[in-house]
C-alpha cells in the first residue's frame, strides 16, 4: 500500500483516511503447539509498535480458558498513523509469518472509531 493510494492493502478506506482516532479489536486462534512462537513474534514487535508516532494503545491478551486464543486491541491517533504502521518493515515480516501460525476460524478484525 502506498501513502497516496489507501485503497490497496488490509485497511478499509474509511479507516485509512480517518482524521480522528481509529481502533481495531481482533481475535486470533493459534495452531496447537505454535503459541510460544506466536508470543515470541508478538513480543519482538510490541516495543516497536508502542514507540510509533500515533500509537495510542496496543495490547495482546491470551485467554485463560483457551491458551490458543488471543485478543488484540490497537488504537491510533488517526488513519494516517495506522497506514504508516502497517507499512513498517517489521510489520511486513509479521504479516509474512503469522498466517502460518493461525488456526482456521480466526475472526476478521473489527475496525472502529473511539468516541
Amino acid at each position: 500500500m502506498s501513502d497516496t493510494d489507501v485503497t490497496e492493502g488490509p485497511l478499509p478506506v474509511e479507516i485509512a483516511t480517518a482524521t480522528g482516532p481509529v481502533a481495531m479489536v481482533g481475535q486470533a486462534r493459534i495452531l496447537p503447539g505454535k503459541e510460544a512462537e506466536f508470543e515470541g513474534l508478538i513480543r519482538s514487535i510490541l516495543p516497536k509498535i508502542r514507540q510509533e508516532d500515533g500509537n495510542v494503545h496496543y495490547t495482546v491478551n491470551r485467554s485463560h480458558e483457551d491458551a490458543s486464543a488471543y485478543l488484540i486491541y490497537e488504537e491510533w491517533e488517526n488513519g494516517a498513523s495506522l497506514v504508516k504502521h502497517v507499512q513498517q518493515p517489521f510489520m511486513a515480516e509479521y504479516f509474512g509469518q503469522v498466517p502460518g501460525l493461525m488456526a482456521p476460524g480466526a475472526d476478521a478484525p473489527g475496525w472502529s472509531s473511539p468516541l
